[in-house]
């Protein structure tokens, strides 16, 4: 048992509805192996039941907000203002801790003393649905809560909960403490065990009042509601930082709660995943009548077309071009593709980029190609492991976010170096001279992009990609394009180089794409 470290204040309201459950709760609670903390529980109403329960625990201290039930918030703030802990954990009555869950979050705690707080998912008692945990992001927190009542915050990061929030409380208090530049960690772990809400909960009535409790909150912390929503069932981590980019909403369940947005954006499909046609066609559920449907061919959408057998491919064929307002792609080369091989009319535009840590730094002293390892197969990954073989003077970086076997590692040249997913591309960018970007099939990628804004060297082994030196698709084509990039990526980006940058950020500046984008709404 450990009695070290900071302690806990664990702030338990309970009403007429949970007062069964509070038992198993607070047994839950006296179990951990972590024990410096102190329970209060506050009674929301009077009740015996609430006493008698209490009365069984040592320790345990007994608020009462009246005679009347008051509602949670004002619970929580009656239990705050009496409790002695470093730590404030508000605790429902209906919800149990797993064992070892306290110590789990004093030593996430102790690895991130910058957090304000620290998270996690939970799951229901009575059947398997469960709320996974999200990765702490401040601009996806303005779109939608992902961070539950029961978290343990830092008592000097803890605002008052806002006693008028009928429901969403939890949204507006993890907003609250976000605005003051409180940062969460995200643990793994399901921590937290409680009932499925039901119709006369606080979940249960923002779900019956969503887009007025929701928008009272958004207002109250400054959030704009968002008319244009970007989707993405195969590439959400694009979608994602480009709906930031351009104000928009990232949201791949819109059709879950009701909303106001005009335009929805679906950024690729990968029709072979995410449950084929019937996953997307969800996507378009519930959108008003007149809501906008847009669709973007990216990545491998063309080479996933090829690849259905003939009836979902009529399906999948008819899907995109009688449920959109538009087809758009990137370039002109996937025009002719989508156009000539599946008859869908498309427009050409391609997808902001915004230059942001991609400036113009030196080269490396050592010269160094990166290439690309992704999930699917299109990426001649062997291939340029062959190319880097044969060159053992210039260093290689592989990064991505596919597995990479180990007795592959154990079989890399010396000189090539398996980075796998890089949470900072800028940074990789600068260790380098030049992307090498070889596959199958591919459309306008964002990779190209960031190389090029940042005055690096692209070699292609597909045609029509602008600032690139595209080659045939030949290793010694390639090898021969790497020694002639290796020859001119000495000191700093040359003219050409940062002429070619200087086109890109024009080129893809967010501003045409959203005008683009609300001129459906007009």
């Amino acid at each position: 048992m450990s009695v070290t470290g900071p302690r806990y204040s664990v702030i338990i309201p309970v009403h007429h509805d949970t007062e069964h459950l509070l038992r198993p709760c607070l047994n839950s609670i006296f179990e951990q192996d972590y024990t410096n903390y102190e329970v209060i529980v506050i009674q929301d109403g009077r009740c015996d039941i609430v006493d008698e329960t209490v009365n069984r625990y040592a320790g345990v201290k007994l608020l009462v907000t009246g005679d009347e039930c008051r509602g949670a918030p004002v619970a929580r703030n009656m239990g705050a203002r009496k409790a002695n802990g470093d730590l404030l954990l508000f605790f429902d009555a209906d919800s149990r801790l797993k064992p070892g869950a306290l110590s789990l979050w004093v030593d996430t705690f102790a690895k991130n003393p910058e957090a304000a707080f620290v998270y996690g998912g939970y799951r229901f008692s009575d059947r398997p649905n469960y709320i996974p945990a999200q990765p702490f992001d401040p601009y996806m927190l303005t779109v939608q809560n992902y961070i539950g009542t029961m978290n343990p915050v830092r008592r000097e990061w803890a605002p008052e909960w806002d006693e008028s929030l009928k429901s969403l409380q939890d949204w507006d208090f993890w907003l609250s403490v976000v605005d003051k530049g409180g940062k969460g960690v995200m643990v793994e772990d399901f921590l937290v065990v409680t009932e499925y809400p039901d119709d006369d909960s606080v979940s249960g009535d923002s779900a019956a009042n969503w887009l007025e409790r929701a928008e009272r909150v958004k207002a109250k912390h400054g959030i704009l509601i968002r008319d244009i929503c970007i989707c993405s069932l195969g590439a959400p981590q694009h979608a994602r930082r480009l709906a930031e980019l351009v104000g928009a909403d990232f949201n791949n369940s819109p059709w879950y709660k009701p909303n106001r947005y005009r335009v929805l954006v679906n950024l690729g499909f990968y029709v072979t995943t995410s449950g084929g046609i019937e996953g997307h066609a969800q996507l378009l559920a519930n959108t008003a009548p007149d809501t906008q449907l847009v669709n973007y061919w990216i990545g491998e959408d063309v080479t996933q077309m090829r690849m259905l057998p003939h009836y979902d491919f009529l399906e999948a064929t008819n899907f995109f071009r009688d449920n959109f307002r538009a087809n758009f792609v990137e370039y002109e080369g996937t025009r002719a593709e989508v156009e000539d091989e599946f008859g869908i009319p498309c427009h050409v535009m391609p997808l902001p980029v915004v230059p942001d840590g991609l400036d113009l730094a030196p080269y490396p002293e050592q010269f160094t190609v990166a290439f690309y390892h992704g999930m699917a197969n299109k990426y001649k990954v062997m291939q340029n492991l062959n190319v880097a073989s044969q060159m053992p003077d210039v260093r290689f970086l592989i990064y991505g976010n596919a597995p990479f076997p180990a007795d592959h590692k154990a079989k890399l040249p010396p000189n090539v170096e398996f980075r796998g997913f890089v949470p900072s591309v800028p940074d990789l960018i600068r260790e380098t001279s030049c992307l090498l970007r070889t596959a199958e099939h591919d459309g306008f990628c964002v990779s190209h992009c960031e190389w090029i804004m940042a005055g690096r060297h692209v070699i292609s082994d597909l045609p029509h990609r602008p600032g690139a030196l595209c080659v045939p698709p030949n290793p010694i084509k390639v090898i021969d394009a790497i020694r002639d990039v290796q020859a001119r990526a000495n000191g700093a980006p040359d003219e050409e180089r940062v002429a070619m940058r200087q086109q890109y950020i024009e080129m893809l500046r967010p501003e045409p794409w959203v005008e683009q984008m609300r001129s459906f709404i007009n």
